[in-house]
């Protein structure tokens, strides 16, 4: 199958590799359903996968061209734009082995599909204008989250506080470069505001800046932590002290 690279079919696994109750296989671009269509076998023969209604789900068998059957599954339809990718998303839920997984991605590589770069998913949700590159960021952020601050952190990065906070203070910025302008280029038909009420309005601004990049120090240590070493002398109760600090029995 021939994809523009703008929309271009790719797929991925949506979970790692490994024993699980459930594997998933995630398609997303141009001809994702109809790929699906094409090496699905819904249990109901009379559904065509191509024709149903975006956000079903549908029981069925993949199968090979050849009519070989790898796994019983379930298909989730989701036509553009209400997608995470604003693209034609198709997800196949898989019995989670190693082979029955591995068989139904390498069928879809095979049927035409690319093998997703990582990250790709979300980079296609930001360039589709679906989220922005602070909420792109959080995705990861959240995916490698280390603590419970972190995560919270991260979720709250994701649902556009920080993107909203920055707006709005862009937004002030070019407020005041406005007035200025304005009041240069029009000083008869603009009120001019005092020299100390411009000083007063950029120090304001110079503080909410400075707690910005203040805050993003403390979310870097929220994500990754920050290395610590226990030093003293043999038996002086390092290990009680670390024990303590976890509320657990890491250290003997």
């Amino acid at each position: 199958m021939e994809c523009d690279k703008n929309g271009e079919l790719i797929a991925a696994l949506g979970a790692p590799v490994g024993e699980a109750a459930i594997g998933i296989v995630r398609l997303s671009g141009r001809g994702a359903v109809e790929l699906a269509a094409r090496i699905f076998r819904p249990r109901r023969p009379a559904l065509k996968l191509s024709e149903v209604p975006s956000h079903t789900v549908h029981v069925g068998f993949i199968a090979t061209p050849e009519g070989k059957l790898l796994d019983e599954v379930l298909v989730s339809v989701m036509r553009a734009p209400r997608t995470y990718t604003r693209e034609d998303v198709v997800e196949i839920y898989c019995h989670g082995g190693v082979i029955s997984v591995r068989s139904v991605l390498d069928l879809v590589l095979h049927e035409g599909a690319r093998l997703a770069e990582p990250g790709e998913f979300t980079k296609r949700a930001f360039l589709n204008g679906r989220i922005d590159l602070a909420q792109a960021e959080a995705v990861l952020d959240l995916i490698r989250a280390r603590s419970e601050a972190g995560r919270e952190l991260a979720l709250q990065q994701l649902g556009g506080t920080l993107s909203r906070a920055v707006a709005e203070l862009r937004a002030q910025i070019k407020d005041l470069l406005a007035g200025i302008e304005a009041e240069l280029d029009f000083p008869e038909d603009v009120e001019p505001r005092t020299k100390e009420e411009r000083k007063q309005k950029i120090r304001i601004l110079i503080e909410k800046i400075q707690n910005f990049l203040k805050g993003s120090e403390v979310g870097r240590i929220y994500r990754e932590g920050v290395a610590t070493a226990l030093v003293g002398k043999p038996n002086v109760g390092k290990s009680t002290l670390l024990n303590l600090l976890l509320d657990e029995e890491r250290a003997l």
